[in-house]
């Protein structure tokens, strides 16, 4: 079940680079589960900008930041890692939905993300950090990779790591990807080229 997950997954993120081939040169466009009070996902009528929060290499800990904007790739990155890891992902599920403008691609990332989210709960009640690794520009959306990482920015669980969408409409934000290194498998190596620094950014 677990590989034929993993091939499915796989086989949504390669729709998404063949449907976004066409893209110009990237412009910036404690024991028991904590009590997270349910955030309102609000659209800002103007996005911030994807400049504010391109700070490569910078670690965020997992936690659920209040207040919580939707429209910070960062804290949602924080956000749906922390609920993931304490059981909760039906709640994540409901409050954070996809932004995707392809309604159809956007249920299934939230298919996937219902089967692969419960693997965060290895890591309940420890001292998570997410990486600032990378960035991409799609059409529809920017895409920002974080690596799992100790509270000194080292790479932690054979480099795992996550992805968050930030619609380029609104700006709103949606974690998509999960992969965690699995014994006898390793770990899916990040995508090439990516934006892994402001000198990057045209």
């Amino acid at each position: 079940m677990r590989l034929y997950a993993s091939f499915c997954l796989t086989l949504i993120l390669i729709f998404v680079a063949c449907n976004n081939s066409s893209t110009s040169s990237p412009t910036v466009s404690n024991t028991s589960s904590p009590t997270v009070p349910n955030p309102e996902r609000s659209t800002p009528q103007v996005a911030h900008p994807d400049s504010e929060y391109l700070t490569f290499g910078k670690i965020f800990k997992v936690e659920s930041p209040q207040p919580l904007s939707f429209d910070n790739p960062h804290q949602v990155a924080q956000h749906a890692f922390f609920r993931c890891s304490q059981g909760q992902t039906k709640q994540l599920l409901t409050e954070m939905g996809h932004v995707e403008k392809d309604e159809d691609l956007g249920k299934s990332f939230l298919t996937f993300l219902d089967v692969f989210c419960p693997d965060l709960e290895r890591f309940k009640n420890k001292d998570i950090y997410l990486k600032f690794h990378g960035y991409f520009v799609n059409k529809p959306t920017t895409v920002w990779y974080y690596y799992l990482a100790d509270d000194k920015g080292k790479h932690i669980e054979h480099d795992s790591w996550i992805s968050v969408h930030r619609s380029r409409t609104n700006g709103q934000c949606a974690l998509t990807g999960i992969f965690l290194y699995e014994p006898g498998e390793g770990t899916p190596s990040m995508p090439k080229n990516l934006i892994t620094s402001n000198d990057g950014i045209k």
